[in-house]
């Protein structure tokens, strides 16, 4: 493996470090913690979550060979989509409602660790593949968390009667709410899904024109 500066190092240990510690607080809090209950996966399983979920990956993961950019290959289109499927949700709804209503606790602490998650198992996979640290780590960090803020809010839209389109993170008790008809969200979801498309676009265009 090649030699990897030292800052990077200590970055490579605090997030680490971080994600572990999240994982033994969900471990031990299994019963208690909302992203491991079936409330929790009856909110994200919903059919136009699920449909949605589908069309995004296979634009991510068939957009990579045109990318130009070697390090987005299918393999990590596939696991980083997945993963922010998961966990933005969740992790953009706690973060919300504990800005919100000033709930600086573990739980808020762990959303904010899995939020930035998908761009540290980027990291982390291209170190394993290639040896070394990807150079587009802060830029990653940048594109990574606008485009997990994105979905998290994405999959937080509903409807709510007399209130018509909102996030559910607003709701209570969140996530425990009622399910929501693609129809009834198509427009909002359409506009919080232009940002990603046009990146993705951005990427294909630049390298088919260079080519």
């Amino acid at each position: 493996m090649n030699r990897i500066p030292f800052p990077l190092i200590i970055y490579f240990a605090v997030w680490v470090l971080a994600v572990v510690a999240s994982l033994i607080w969900l471990v031990r809090h299994q019963n208690t913690c909302s992203l491991l209950g079936k409330t929790y996966r009856s909110f994200l399983f919903e059919g136009w979550k699920l449909f949605t979920f589908a069309v995004a990956t296979a634009l991510v993961t068939l957009s990579a060979p045109y990318s130009g950019d070697p390090t987005w290959d299918y393999f990590d289109s596939l696991l980083i989509s997945t993963l922010t499927y998961l966990l933005s949700p969740w992790a953009v709804g706690v973060v919300y409602r504990g800005l919100a209503f000033r709930r600086f606790d573990a739980t808020f602490a762990v959303a904010c660790c899995l939020f930035f998650v998908p761009c540290w198992t980027y990291d982390l996979y291209i170190l394993l593949r290639d040896g070394i640290y990807p150079s587009t780590w802060a830029s990653n960090l940048v594109l990574s968390g606008g485009i997990t803020l994105i979905a998290g809010m994405f999959w937080n839209l509903c409807h709510v009667e007399g209130t018509g389109v909102t996030f559910a993170f607003k709701q209570e008790p969140w996530p425990s709410v009622p399910p929501t008809p693609l129809a009834k969200v198509f427009w909002p979801c359409f506009f919080l899904s232009l940002p990603v498309i046009a990146a993705i676009g951005w990427f294909v265009v630049t390298f088919l024109m260079a080519g």
